[in-house]
């Protein structure tokens, strides 16, 4: 439970989700732009 009490207090949590979802939106981009044929950051630098 302390545990739980010092992540929410510290925003740890907080900070945690909006990474995930910041995650999912450029995983959600990079897929749109592979679908359009277009190349990617991520692809150019390999």
């Amino acid at each position: 439970m302390a545990l739980w009490r010092w992540r929410d207090a510290s925003g740890y949590t907080k900070k945690k989700e909006i990474e995930k979802m910041e995650k999912r939106t450029k995983d959600r981009i990079e897929k749109s732009r592979e679908a359009m044929g277009m190349l990617s950051a991520k692809r150019k630098k390999k």
